[in-house]
């Protein structure tokens, strides 16, 4: 049973590499130094999942416990044992690690909600190849709650102890997850209620880009969406611009923006409407906003392009009309001096 639990929690291992890309298979070759492995408790409806599963019931706790080991003998390793709220990237996955994602805001908990303020981040020392169990009490609120509520347990190794070269600020840092879902009822399927809730131009690594902010406002997960986004300007059909994706997933009461490339054209001052259609199953979801770009957004947007635009002022040809006005002007100047000049000599 441990050994099978060992690799249920190796394959829950997520290496978060912070450096140079040529060093990322050396730093992965040295390895994360500790194991994380769940231990099922109160309310886990499968011990084979490799996560903690679990159904829960009003007002009742459920300790979801980690055994957490420094597999390094020679040295004692710092970690950090936090629960996480999980999140949808802006690649469209579910997130299990701690992210800067906006979720939607509700009365209704999340998942580190559940549990003491004290206990949802804790921090500890572990002694060359020792051990130690780290828990985590949830509890249900008394008039329980709706849906599913997604997160994990999120352990990071915040010791380093590899050498730094001289000339590169290297820091690797691994950490593993262990998945967490509640629900009181996992069979109830509950719709996603989703929304586009921005829409804006904006530049992202030096191009230009229509991104749209999308919602799902339920405590639900869904997946195997695909997905298609099109810009046309407002209360028109033709698609300016469009892209499309296969096999997205979204987490409960998350958000997650989706970018358009807009071919490194700045959109043209006026209105337009940012379109999505989702796709999961026998769901189908059409979706919109509309959006303006102003002289404002196009400046800002420029200015952080690889390629701006130029400017729409012809420097070299007002600079060539000044130059010969300014002529001109001397010119007629020096008639007139001339010929005042011949009038007084005549006099």
């Amino acid at each position: 049973m441990l050994k099978k639990k060992s690799l249920v929690s190796l394959l829950g291992l997520i290496c978060l590499l912070v450096g140079i890309g040529s060093f990322a298979q050396e730093a992965h070759a040295e390895g994360a130094e500790f194991t994380v492995t769940a231990q099922y408790g109160a309310g886990q409806t499968d011990a084979s999942l490799g996560y903690f599963s679990i159904k829960a019931e009003k007002g009742q706790s459920y300790p979801i416990t980690v055994n957490v080991q420094n597999l390094n003998t020679q040295e004692a390793n710092d970690f950090d044992a936090k629960l996480v709220a999980a999140s949808t990237s802006n690649n469209g996955t579910i997130d299990y690690t701690p992210s800067h994602q906006k979720m939607v805001k509700t009365k209704a908990p999340l998942l580190p909600d559940l549990a003491p303020k004290v206990e949802r981040k804790q921090s500890f020392t572990l002694a060359p190849g020792a051990s130690k169990e780290i828990t985590f009490n949830l509890k249900a609120p008394d008039k329980g709650f709706k849906g599913t509520l997604l997160g994990s347990v999120y352990v990071k190794r915040t010791s380093n102890h590899e050498a730094q070269k001289k000339g590169f600020g290297i820091n690797n840092s691994f950490a593993m997850t262990v998945p967490a879902l509640l629900s009181q009822n996992f069979d109830k399927k509950i719709t996603p209620k989703l929304s586009v809730t921005m829409a804006k131009l904006e530049a992202n690594g030096g191009v230009p880009q229509v991104v749209g902010k999308i919602a799902n406002s339920e405590p639900t997960m869904f997946g195997k969406i695909k997905l298609n986004a099109w810009v046309t300007k407002k209360n028109q059909t033709k698609k300016l611009y469009q892209k499309s994706a296969n096999k997205l997933s979204m987490a409960p009461r998350s958000t997650f923006e989706y970018a358009i490339d807009t071919n490194n054209q700045i959109l043209p001052k006026g209105q337009y409407t940012y379109h999505v259609k989702m796709v999961s199953g026998k769901k189908t979801f059409n979706l919109k906003r509309n959006f303006t770009v102003d002289g404002a957004a196009r400046e800002q947007v420029n200015k952080t392009l690889i390629n701006p635009e130029k400017s729409g002022i012809n420097w070299w040809l007002w600079g060539s009309l000044g130059i010969l006005l300014l002529l001109v002007i001397a010119l007629i100047a020096y008639l007139i001096g001339r010929k005042r000049g011949a009038g007084e000599h005549d006099a």
